[in-house]
């Protein structure tokens, strides 16, 4: 929680209001949250698929990161 906390996490939060129509934040808001669901139901899963071993699974999700980060980077 602390490292959430002093990182870009809860910028978020702040920051999608600001950018967006009002009535379209719960939206952003729920999407969110979906990413955030898939994220931590498929985590076990693929740590499963891979006997344990964390790094594909990580790798993957640290080239999304990434990838995305690039993306914002550029357009926002």
């Amino acid at each position: 929680m602390l490292i959430y906390g002093i990182s870009l996490g809860p910028v978020v939060w702040l920051y999608v209001p600001e950018i967006i129509p009002a009535r379209r934040v719960p939206w952003a808001t729920m999407m969110n949250w979906f990413g955030a669901s898939i994220c931590v139901i498929c985590t076990p899963i693929a740590l499963a698929q891979n006997d344990g071993n964390p790094y594909p699974v990580f790798l993957f999700f640290g080239l999304v990161t990434v990838t995305l980060f690039i993306v914002n980077f550029l357009l926002i």
